[in-house]
């Protein structure tokens, strides 16, 4: 059976007054609405089976509410839970949708957030209903876009980023016109900064604005998230909307521009489809005593001041910021197990799932919660076929999945996740075994790389005709 491809999108963009997320430590209070919030879903089906792409203009959903989404959907569609990507785009202008263990001061009102997230799981279905039924003839291509300076370690300039922006473009038959794209990018939705009140999808609404403009009003964008817990957008000191328009137009067009390249031969219409889950138990973290965090804190506060006292700017300030705000995490966590209230919250976080999904000759990785990137080009390196993973899928994790926690004596964010930092290689671990029974991992016992190794390959890739993202005040 040929294949055949539809799509739908929503507005689910929240009512006045829910906190957004994004900003720990800081409650931000929505004052209106910059441009609208969408959930959107691609359809794919070839033969017996098919494959949904969901995404929402969110930060994340806890996993209770992810598979609860997951399995209206499936019971409305036909389609299996397991060929559902489910996924938010890290939105830092979006509601706060999940209860923090730890920034309590952050927390919606239960009867406000409850209604707010069956009306996204009523639309989320809905779309995905018009797409499984507005399907026409079609053919996919996987592509690989690079962009580079548009994202930073923000702790550590030297560690990899993942320059590679994934892209699955869908062409329509009967016109022979690009007509939808999945793209899977590797920076946060922060560009617009944590003193924004506005609800925003913020970088995601320009990427999608530019990619219409080049192939019409009509035409399909599904956003994911890769792992981009240890990113930023490089142009953090710029942070607002405007930044936030320059990171998803330069995008958009460096999509579009790969897109326009593909030649129609390249599509396929005759393609395979599988996906297959598991569950990975995760390590609980070691948590500090109160004395401990205090002391910690006390050092992080110190070293902030110095910066500050040295005129340090950018990523170097943001980050003895950060340790500041990892620190007072750090306390608040120490205190939620003083309460006994870490007994009530793990048996939700005690495991994650771990997806992978197969279209045509490209995989996508499906990860749950902040992972970090360097993670992320472990999985890449480790697939003998195209793999392009995605985060924010399934459900968040209460902190991030594989920051060491510290380094060189200060505490990093990250360091109050609920999760041991060796969690991460057991979702590693486990994506690669999950390739591996698809034909597509390589032989873990011989193919070892470490991440210096990937970040020097990395720089060696750094082509004259990848897209460099400009500095502020360029022209795009």
């Amino acid at each position: 059976m040929a294949l055949k491809a539809g799509f739908a999108e929503a507005d689910i963009t929240p009512p006045a007054g829910l906190f957004l997320s994004g900003a720990y430590g800081t409650v931000r209070e929505a004052t209106g609405v910059h441009d609208p919030l969408m959930v959107s879903a691609l359809h794919l089906r070839g033969s017996a089976k098919g494959v949904l792409f969901i995404s929402l203009d969110l930060m994340f959903l806890s996993p209770p509410w992810s598979h609860y989404i997951r399995r209206a959907v499936a019971s409305h569609t036909g389609t299996r839970e397991d060929y559902i990507i489910l996924g938010c785009t890290l939105n830092h202008s979006g509601p706060l949708c999940i209860r923090q263990t730890i920034w309590h001061s952050e927390e919606q009102d239960a009867v406000e957030l409850t209604q707010y997230l069956e009306m996204v799981k009523d639309r989320a279905v809905a779309v995905a209903a018009r797409a499984c039924a507005a399907t026409r003839p079609s053919a996919v291509v996987w592509a690989g876009v690079n962009v580079r300076g548009i994202a930073v370690n923000r702790f550590a300039p030297h560690e990899p980023v993942d320059v590679e922006q994934g892209v699955l473009s869908v062409l329509d038959i009967t016109s022979g016109k690009p007509i939808a794209a999945v793209v899977i990018s590797g920076i946060p939705a922060s560009a617009a900064g944590s003193e924004a009140t506005l609800v925003s999808a913020d970088y995601v609404h320009y990427l999608r604005s530019s990619l219409r403009q080049r192939f019409g009003g009509d035409f399909a964008v599904v956003t994911l998230a890769s792992p981009c817990a240890d990113i930023a957008p490089a142009f953090r000191e710029d942070a607002g909307f405007n930044a936030a328009e320059r990171a998803g137009r330069y995008l958009g067009e460096a999509v579009a521009d790969e897109i326009s390249r593909i030649q129609k031969e390249n599509y396929s219409d005759d393609i395979h489809m599988s996906a297959k889950c598991t569950t990975v138990d995760l390590s609980p973290m070691k948590t500090p005593s109160m004395w401990d965090a205090k002391v910690a804190w006390g050092g992080c506060r110190a070293a902030l001041e110095s910066a500050e006292e040295k005129g340090c700017k950018g990523l170097e300030l943001a980050a003895a910021r950060g340790a500041v705000l990892s620190a007072e995490g750090l306390i608040a966590l120490a205190g939620v197990i003083v309460r006994g209230e870490i007994d009530a919250v793990w048996p939700a976080y005690r495991t994650a799932e771990v997806q992978v999904v197969r279209i045509h000759d490209g995989y996508v990785a499906c990860v749950p919660g902040e992972f970090c990137a360097s993670h992320a080009l472990e999985i890449k390196r480790n697939c003998s076929m195209r793999v392009f993973v995605a985060g924010c899928i399934n459900g968040e994790q209460q902190g991030w999945l594989g920051y060491a926690g510290t380094g060189g004596g200060v505490v990093t964010v990250g360091a109050n996740s609920l999760h041991d930092p060796g969690s991460a290689a057991l979702v590693v671990n486990s994506v690669k075994e999950l390739m591996a029974e698809t034909g597509a991992g390589r032989d873990l016992s011989v193919f070892r790389r470490d991440v210096a190794a990937m970040a020097e390959k990395d720089i060696e890739q750094n082509k004259p005709g990848d897209k460099r993202f400009p500095s502020a005040g360029a022209s795009l």
